[in-house]
């Protein structure tokens, strides 16, 4: 199976990570490891498709899974990171519109 990693994927690892001065190998090697080895946590939108959430160790991305390739389509940080994110944006956009 070929591995992709996208542009944006590279981007959101540094953007979550503070890890400026991190290349892009070094990156493009973290995020293939996770999915060769990461699990299949649950089917993301549009359900219809083959997009799963990859974890691997502390940290997830969101994978698509077609025609023998496996494309990393972007990078969700560790769990903390995405539990803070999910209390500090999603939670009150959410509150304020209903």
């Amino acid at each position: 199976m070929e591995i992709i990693i996208t542009q944006h994927a590279i981007e959101q690892h540094r953007h979550r990570t503070f890890g400026a001065n991190v290349s892009d190998d070094e990156i493009k090697k973290l995020l293939t490891k996770a999915v060769k080895h990461g699990k299949k946590e649950v089917r993301r939108p549009p359900f219809n498709g083959n997009i799963f959430k990859v974890t691997y160790k502390d940290f997830s991305v969101v994978v698509d899974y077609r025609d023998g390739e496996a494309i990393v389509l972007t990078y969700l940080g560790t769990k903390e990171y995405q539990n803070w994110y999910h209390r500090n944006e999603i939670r009150p956009r959410a509150l304020c519109c209903y």
